[in-house]
């Protein structure tokens, strides 16, 4: 991937260059980070999409909607409802996908706000976490003991092969899923000459190829966890 984004015009950016991160396992976290004070990854949305040009061209961003929700139900070999994934009765879309984060990241459901969440989104105060948990476990009943999914490290453990619960992996797992899904799709499209420039929940392409970086996502996301994304791109 270095060499081949070597090998390409990227402009208004630092030249993109990655290292691939795991956390004390394989499977955990995986995520491709761009190398350098002030890469792409840490440029505004905006200003990438006004900035940057690959080969010349204008660029699209492409995400995967609720993505580690999305891969939950994949690894679980659940269907995903219909709609918006962070959409609950009654409870603005913001709060939903901060405490689904929240309860992925913790492993377990979050009944109380941490001081924290409150202080980078204000609006949760008019939200108590009890009643956005009653809605969300309505709708995914499986997010009260997610963590189960990482019990394999339990013996992990044990054999000091790894110092984390499980509770804390689950979340290190989903990444690991989310970012093997985006470089199987960077590996694809290099395969037809398009650089990609990786996301943590997406990938940066030529305006041109934003119609087959669709079609390999969802081709490596159904490879990998047999789940259909849903997308969303920004031009």
């Amino acid at each position: 991937m270095n060499a081949f984004a070597s090998a390409t015009r990227v402009e208004g950016c630092l030249p993109p260059r990655w290292f691939r991160q795991f956390n004390g396992d394989f499977r955990l976290f995986g995520r491709i980070c761009a190398a350098g004070p002030g890469n792409y990854q840490s440029m505004p949305a905006a200003e990438r999409l006004r900035s940057i040009r690959i080969a010349g061209e204008p660029v699209v961003e492409i995400d995967i909607r609720a993505s580690l929700l999305t891969f939950l139900h994949g690894v679980l070999r659940l269907p995903l409802p219909e709609g918006d994934l962070y959409a609950l009765p009654g409870i603005p879309r913001e709060v939903v996908k901060v405490w689904i984060n929240a309860t992925l990241g913790k492993g377990t459901p979050v009944e109380n706000w941490s001081k924290d969440s409150l202080r980078a989104s204000p609006e949760l105060h008019d939200h108590p976490a009890p009643v956005v948990m009653a809605a969300a476990l309505a709708r995914y009943p499986f997010l009260a003991d997610a963590w189960r999914l990482a019990e394999d490290f339990l013996h992990r453990v044990a054999e000091g092969l790894h110092h984390a619960h499980p509770r804390r992996v689950l979340i290190h797992m989903l990444m690991g899923v989310e970012s093997d899904v985006i470089l199987d799709t960077l590996q694809a499209l290099r395969a037809e000459g398009i650089l990609g420039l990786p996301m943590h929940d997406g990938v940066i392409v030529p305006a041109s190829a934003e119609a087959r970086a669709c079609e390999l996502l969802r081709q490596a996301a159904e490879r990998e966890v047999g789940v259909e994304l849903g997308l969303k791109v920004d031009r």
